[in-house]
This record gives structure tokens, C-alpha cells and sequence, in this order.
């Protein structure tokens, strides 16, 4: 394990309530050990946050500040907070970010996102993660209306939207502007989202540290058979995405 350079878009740092814990030096450990050339951090569910994750995205900020090469900030927002929210947006956009994620059980209907994705709808390059589950609000047909409304937007729907996989591989399928990501999902799930959607939209993932990239690496070097699936999905994708050239993860 470990031969092929990875590209992870889905990592947190900070301290959840839930016991989840991601240090700045525990992700560098990871991009040491695991030949990652380029990772996406955002916060954590941090318990003292601010209104909109403010103290988190400053850390990520300064993450990405002081590793260029490896780290891509992406900044958290609450659209609810309003003014506030748009205001942590602009902040984070002139700092550099590259992206949002999203997870609408922060307290807000999906449909509160398009203040937030009108601000960032110019931007080439700029990148949306959302959380994707079984529960109201987070199913990726909740999701769809936003998807259809953005199409210059990209999308990432995380976790394969868990129960509701087979779903995720439908709206995958029918929005050009959407990739999926797999970290936390079962093999069997994964199995079914690696058979059923085009590879060139399947991106690696290890929701660290809620998962790890040891174990994420692992269930597609089981999975995938074909070298050159392997490769898209652990960093050409993404590559292709962000516009990046493969050999700066090198």
C-alpha cells in the first residue's frame, strides 16, 4: 500500500465534541507517511467555533499559509448567520481559500446556500464539498435543486451519501457538474458507486479523522483492479478539478 501519490479532499482539523481530533501535525504525519501531495482541509464540528466556524477557518487559513504545497483551505460557513456568514465568506475568499464545505445539519435548508453560492458562482476553480447522508436535508436529493441551479458550480458529494448511495449514483450521473467521494462508506457500497458511476467523477477521500487514509487507500486498492482506475480516483481527478498538474503532488 501507499505506491501511488494520493490527493485527499476531505480532511478536518480542530477538536469535535464527538471525540474526532485532527491536529495540524497529525495531518502532516499523514501526508508523510502516506505519499499525499495534496490535501483539503476545512474545520471540524468544533464546539467553540464562532457564529460561522470564524476560529477554525483561521486556523485552516494559516495552515494553508504556511504549506502551499500541500495544503488547499477550504472555508466552513453557516449561510443562517446571514451577514455574518457572507462576510466570513469574502474574508476567507481574499485569504485565499480554495472552496466550501457544506453540511446543511449545521442547522440550515439547503436553499439557504444560494446567498452564499451567488457570491462564488464567477469564481473558476472554486470548488463546493457537501456533506451527504440519509437525514433530512442531507439526502442527495435534497441537494439536487442547488446542483441544478449552480451548473457552473462543481460539486463533491461527500460520503457517498451513506444510506442513500444508490441515490448519490443517480444525481452523479445526471449533473456533469458533480463528483463523489467515498470516505466512511462500507466496501459494498463503495463496490456499488465505483460499478455505477464514471470513474473520472470519483475522488479519494478520507474524512480524517473520522476515517483514515490507511483505511480509505485499502478499501480501493481491494476494490479497484484496473491501475489506471486506481490512478484517477487517488489523484487525477481531483488533479483535473482543482487544475493541477499531477506532477506538482510530486
Amino acid at each position: 500500500m501507499g505506491k501511488n501519490i494520493i490527493f485527499d479532499v476531505h480532511n478536518h482539523l480542530g477538536v469535535s465534541p464527538d471525540g474526532g481530533e485532527s491536529s495540524l501535525e497529525s495531518i502532516l504525519e499523514n501526508i508523510k507517511k502516506y505519499r499525499i501531495g495534496r490535501l483539503v482541509l476545512f474545520a471540524i464540528d468544533e464546539e467553540d467555533s464562532g457564529q460561522t466556524f470564524e476560529k477554525v477557518n483561521d486556523r485552516v487559513i494559516q495552515a494553508q499559509k504556511k504549506y502551499p504545497d500541500k495544503i488547499i483551505g477550504f472555508v466552513r460557513i453557516v449561510p443562517s448567520a446571514g451577514e455574518a456568514a457572507l462576510l466570513e465568506l469574502n474574508r476567507c475568499l481574499e485569504a485565499g481559500v480554495r472552496g466550501i464545505k457544506m453540511k446543511a445539519l449545521d442547522g440550515y435548508p439547503v436553499t439557504e446556500t444560494f446567498s452564499v453560492l451567488d457570491c462564488i458562482k464567477g469564481i473558476p476553480d472554486f470548488i463546493v464539498i457537501v456533506h451527504t447522508d440519509h437525514r433530512p436535508g442531507s439526502t442527495p436529493f435534497d441537494w439536487q435543486p442547488v446542483i441544478e441551479k449552480y451548473p457552473d458550480i462543481y460539486f463533491v458529494l461527500a460520503h457517498g451519501g451513506k444510506d442513500r448511495y444508490r441515490d448519490c449514483a443517480d444525481v452523479v450521473n445526471r449533473y456533469p457538474n458533480t463528483y463523489v467521494e467515498t470516505s466512511t462508506l462500507s466496501y459494498n457500497r463503495t463496490k456499488y458507486i465505483y460499478r455505477h458511476v464514471d470513474v473520472d467523477r470519483i475522488l479519494f477521500a478520507s474524512d480524517y479523522p473520522y476515517s483514515h487514509p490507511a483505511i480509505e487507500m485499502a478499501k480501493y486498492e481491494v476494490l479497484v483492479q484496473k491501475e489506471e482506475d486506481l490512478q484517477k480516483i487517488f489523484f487525477l481527478n481531483a488533479c483535473r478539478l482543482f487544475d493541477l498538474e499531477p506532477r506538482s503532488l510530486l
